[in-house]
């Protein structure tokens, strides 16, 4: 095996996204089930307390996991388009 990401070139691949999609619906499907379960009864009482600033700190968490995740396929998406639109110039269909 010459690199961790040689799955992608094998037949594994297709199973291997199968399955991560499969996770991803399951995973939905249970949080919109039980959603009622998962409603807090109580409200944030303070901007400083240590419920708020576990919160703040998830959405801070959150924010870098997106950050990081469109700095890597913002170059994929970018270069994807750019393949696509170099194919209509050259079939002579404008966009």
């Amino acid at each position: 095996m010459q690199s961790v990401h040689a799955f992608a070139s094998s037949n594994i691949g297709k199973y291997f996204v199968a399955f991560l999609a499969l996770g991803i619906a399951a995973t939905v499907f249970l949080i919109l089930e039980r959603l009622d379960y998962l409603k807090s009864e109580a409200q944030l009482e303070s901007l400083v307390s240590r419920e708020s600033s576990f919160l703040f700190n998830n959405l801070i968490l959150l924010a870098s996991c997106f950050a990081v995740l469109w700095g890597t396929l913002f170059p994929v998406i970018r270069r994807r388009s750019q393949e696509t639109r170099s194919r209509w110039t050259r079939s002579g269909t404008t966009a």
